[in-house]
């Protein structure tokens, strides 16, 4: 679906704010739903399933744009302490390197060290904007409607979004392919967090049998991914120790559940939101494997 029949199809101008794509979807959404349409009943789920794409497509868009207002700090060398800048592609002689080059292994050695440790700051803001989303139970939409958790929630998505770029920017500083798995798997798993934290569910009384069916498949795996998501962000930090097989069980359940929903129901209009939550779970796997797991690598002290 291209930009323009998303915004035609949520009914804004293309310099609407995040606030007015919700509140266009909420209204849109009441307006669509298969319940206030029991004469039209395949047309209300096809204009529910094109509403959830456009809304979920102009999110993702707004995600992915924000990176040009995200000031980069670009690592410093150890030499030089300059700025590091892309070089022009210039053919050079090939120089046969010495076995040992200390000062060139020490130069790399300090760049990664910086590397580290701007990750580990950029992960700490993240982590730390998760616990609060958690710990004031944002996770409830009914909940964040109210100002004090609506305001929360902002500062929580805008501390994402800025991990997010700092994270690409890193990224584009160096070769080293463990960096970049560890980059690659964390931005990914953010970025997801947020696609999934996105996601408003209108719910009223559907009729349609298969509407319905799809809904209790899709709550349920949202009901098993909560408690994984909280005792990966939430709870460990508070209880001093993680229990891993309880999240790593609950996340598998979830997974299945939101499989089935697209199996058996591919046409239901929450069709949508299950292949967010589904791709947020992928993305929630990959990283407790990497990240948890006492069988991963862990290089440069970048494990949790």
């Amino acid at each position: 679906m291209n930009l323009s029949d998303c915004y035609r199809i949520m009914g804004i101008r293309e310099s609407a704010t995040d606030d007015e794509i919700k509140k266009s979807f909420k209204m849109l959404a009441h307006k669509y739903h298969p319940d206030k349409n029991p004469q039209r009943i395949e047309w209300a789920n096809n204009a529910m399933s094109a509403l959830n794409t456009a809304y979920t497509t102009l999110m993702q868009l707004r995600f992915q744009e924000e990176k040009k207002e995200i000031k980069r700090e670009p690592v410093r060398t150890a030499q030089t302490h300059q700025t590091v800048k892309p070089k022009k592609h210039v053919e050079k002689q090939k120089v046969k390197k010495s076995y040992y080059e200390p000062e060139t292994e020490a130069r790399e050695a300090l760049h990664h060290d910086l590397l580290t440790k701007e990750f580990v700051k950029v992960r700490e803001s993240t982590k730390n904007g998760l616990y609060q989303y958690f710990q004031y139970g944002i996770y409830n939409i009914a909940r964040r409607e109210n100002t004090a958790s609506k305001n929360i929630f902002i500062k929580i998505t805008a501390n994402i979004k800025k991990s997010y770029h700092a994270i690409i920017s890193l990224k584009k500083q160096t070769e080293d392919v463990d960096f970049i798995k560890h980059f690659d798997v964390f931005s990914a798993m953010i970025y997801n967090f947020y696609m999934a934290s996105e996601c408003i569910n209108v719910i009223d009384s559907y009729s349609d049998a298969i509407e319905v069916e799809a809904y209790r498949l899709f709550k349920r795996g949202d009901d098993m991914l909560h408690p994984c998501e909280k005792e990966i962000f939430y709870d460990r930090h508070n209880r001093g120790f993680f229990k891993k097989e309880i999240a790593d069980n609950l996340l598998l359940k979830s997974e299945a559940n939101f499989k089935n929903i697209l199996k058996i129901f591919p046409n239901s209009t929450w069709a949508v939101e299950t292949k967010i939550k589904l791709q947020y779970a992928f993305a929630l796997k990959e990283y407790l494997n990497l990240f948890f797991s006492e069988y991963s690598p862990r290089p440069h002290s970048m494990g949790i």
